[in-house]
């Protein structure tokens, strides 16, 4: 591991998605797409297998300070934001297993 980046996993609880809909991550940093919802990738999708539940896999981010960002749904003709504020990511306050951060950020929107 590089002493530049760290590993996050996150989790999220969601009911108001419909079948062909995904979430994703976008966020002020590059691994979260600098807020461009035009170049969604991989990294930036949870899986959505243990629904409601929403689990990404590990994310190496760089090391920084002032992380912010917030979930999508997006699905074949929808596009939802979070209707409210930016989330912040602050690791000191995570729990840390198989050197990565677990991030339960509660519910959509919440």
């Amino acid at each position: 591991m590089s002493e530049n980046r760290v590993y996050v996993k996150f989790k999220l609880y969601c009911k108001e998605t419909e079948l062909g809909d995904n979430i994703y991550i976008v966020g002020n940093i590059n691994e979260f797409g600098n807020w461009n919802i035009d170049n969604l990738n991989e990294n930036q999708k949870l899986n959505g297998k243990l629904y409601p539940l929403w689990i990404s896999e590990t994310i190496p981010i760089e090391k920084r300070k002032n992380i912010e960002y917030k979930y999508i749904i997006k699905g074949p003709n929808k596009l939802k934001w979070e209707d409210c504020e930016n989330r912040e990511l602050h690791l000191k306050y995570t729990i840390k297993r198989n050197g990565a951060h677990y991030i339960d950020d509660g519910f959509f929107g919440q």
